[in-house]
């Protein structure tokens, strides 16, 4: 009988240990998707503090765009060897300036808004306004069909869109006016601190 010829067997080829530096960029993607991840949680708080805030959307448009424009050539190189993505410049350009515009914009935008916001003076005032136009946004996610409704109106001079609640679309139908009552904001942006709506001038 033929002696069966015992199989050599390769050794398992151990795991190629990291180096430090891809460690450290590991460690480092890390840190910025959870930068990445607040900064559009910062986004959504943002939305609530200028539907509240009496302000052109110019100037945090500006404020949230501005720094992606700043810190994309500076650190284009250091972010390039952190994720080692094979791109085309300008889309790769493109990722890293929204990248900055998530984290450092919304930081900026955010902090503009929220010291102007919790700094304002508690003291309000009433004024009413004219609506201008009316119109309506998608509820929340879930109640889509219960329509926001919304007025236009111009506050000395400034366009400003105000949402009201669903509860409040019978009440909103007739109106014609919106009555708010108003703080000014430590930077000087006046705050909605509540609003109500008029059949009646």
């Amino acid at each position: 009988m033929r002696k069966k010829k015992k199989k050599r067997t390769r050794p398992p080829i151990p795991p190629r240990q990291k180096t430090p530096e891809e460690i450290r960029n590991a460690r480092l993607e890390i840190i910025i998707t959870f930068a990445f991840t607040g900064g559009l949680l910062l986004g959504v708080w943002e939305v609530f503090l200028f539907r509240r805030t009496i302000i052109d959307v110019s100037i945090p448009l500006v404020l949230w765009l501005t720094p992606g424009m700043v810190l994309t050539p500076i650190f284009y190189r250091w972010l390039n060897q952190i994720d080692n993505m094979r791109l085309p410049w300008i889309p790769h350009f493109l990722l890293h300036y929204l990248l900055h515009t998530c984290i450092i914009g919304s930081v900026v935008t955010f902090s503009f808004m929220a010291i102007n916001y919790y700094g304002a003076d508690p003291n309000f005032t009433s004024e009413r306004f004219e609506i201008l136009e009316k119109s309506s946004l998608p509820g929340s996610k879930g109640h889509r069909n219960e329509r926001l409704p919304t007025a236009l109106i111009n506050y000395h001079g400034l366009n400003k869109e105000i949402v009201f609640k669903y509860r409040d679309t019978e009440r909103f139908r007739n109106a014609t006016y919106v009555i708010l009552y108003v703080k000014r904001g430590l930077l000087g942006y006046d705050i909605l601190d509540d609003y109500d709506v008029a059949n009646e001038k």
